[in-house]
């Protein structure tokens, strides 16, 4: 899961254009990425022992997009604002970039 948390760090920050900043809201401890000064992250990630969970609050609104993610990930794969990743293909990472490119342009 390190290999995989690592390459999405790598992704994000790129796309969102700023590094990651530790995280913490209740019991969540994970990385988020924030546009503009925001209160709240844009998007967010957090390492289990089985899966990365990449969290983005708006993608599943995109009912293409949405779409496109449950194909790509298979529904069991999908919460209601996270993506839980156990391996991450070429396409995967496409799909995701795709899901945060969406993100940061709401």
């Amino acid at each position: 899961m390190e290999h995989i948390e690592q390459r999405l760090v790598h992704i994000i920050s790129e796309i969102v254009g700023s590094p990651a900043q530790e995280y913490h809201l209740g019991k969540f401890e994970g990385l988020a990425w924030y546009l503009c000064n925001a209160e709240t992250p844009v998007v967010s990630l957090k390492k289990y022992d089985k899966t990365v969970n990449v969290y983005a609050m708006t993608w599943s609104q995109n009912h293409e997009l949405a779409k496109v993610v449950e194909t790509t990930f298979g529904k069991t794969a999908i919460g209601k604002s996270c993506i839980r990743i156990r391996k991450l293909t070429p396409d995967r990472e496409q799909v995701l970039k795709n899901v945060i490119q969406f993100e940061i342009g709401r």
